[in-house]
């Protein structure tokens, strides 16, 4: 295990509105037109970073904060940060990590025309059962609901993968066909960046597979970068079923920066 250095600094100044995953330069190994890619803005709220833990991506509790995620300007830049990366890299799997936020943001971004909110927070919502039990009917098959569960991909090690599969199971047993998902549409009509997107995502899935639930910190692990240095872990938290959210690890981050510390 290679351990990794985080350096906060006073003062630091932070963009809210772009980061970006990797420092220009700190990878080695690859070409340069693959280093510019790989270390270019993501035109972003910070908060888009979080999606990065990966799992179950949850309601943010937040409208205004959601609205300012869930931007064209974010969804293109992301989609042309994996585009840029899977193209300019022969290493296909640097993709990843822009992949997984844009996972995040497709899956937060998800609204209901019906009502025009949120999947999540119509998600966050619904009544609480226990483990073995089913949510009512109307939520169980609510288009939103359905659409999140298809849309959400547990990596192999991830700790809900049965969950997911009984709940997927459950719809397709209880809920009509007539059941649409359309009325539950993502802010942007794009839903994956590219095709040379698709081979990163799969390369992800088979890495995942062989390292099991072993967590690794690399040098190659992105960094969100704006004039500080910083290293996040490179496996992602494991999901989690409906109702858990999304990991606080962006939030920690965060909290470190205001105590003005420094970490070596």
């Amino acid at each position: 295990m290679i351990a990794s250095k985080l350096f906060i600094t006073l003062g630091i100044s932070l963009c809210v509105n772009a980061f970006s995953l990797y420092e220009s330069g700190t990878d080695k190994d690859v070409s340069k037109a693959c280093d510019k890619a790989m270390s270019a803005d993501i035109d972003c709220n910070k908060k888009a970073f979080s999606f990065i833990n990966g799992g179950w991506y949850g309601s943010l509790d937040s409208e205004a904060l959601t609205d300012a995620v869930c931007t064209n300007t974010c969804s293109q830049s992301l989609q042309d940060w994996v585009t840029s990366v899977s193209e300019d890299c022969e290493d296909k799997d640097k993709a990843q990590y822009g992949l997984r936020i844009w996972t995040g943001w497709n899956a937060t971004c998800l609204k209901d025309t019906k009502t025009g909110r949120y999947c999540n927070d119509i998600i966050e919502d619904f009544t609480d059962v226990g483990e073995d039990e089913e949510l009512p009917h109307d939520e169980l098959c609510h288009p939103c609901y359905v659409k999140r569960l298809e849309m959400y991909k547990p990596s192999p090690h991830a700790l809900n993968i049965k969950w997911h599969e009984e709940q997927l199971e459950l719809v397709h047993k209880k809920c009509s066909s007539s059941t649409s998902t359309e009325t539950a549409t993502l802010t942007s009509s794009k839903s994956e960046p590219s095709g040379a997107a698709t081979t990163a995502e799969a390369s992800e899935a088979s890495q995942e597979a062989k390292s099991g639930s072993e967590s690794v910190m690399s040098t190659e692990t992105p960094v969100q970068t704006t004039s500080s240095e910083l290293t996040v872990p490179s496996a992602p938290n494991a999901g989690a079923k409906s109702g858990q959210g999304v990991s606080f690890g962006y939030e920690s981050l965060m909290l470190l920066l205001s105590m003005n510390i420094f970490f070596v």
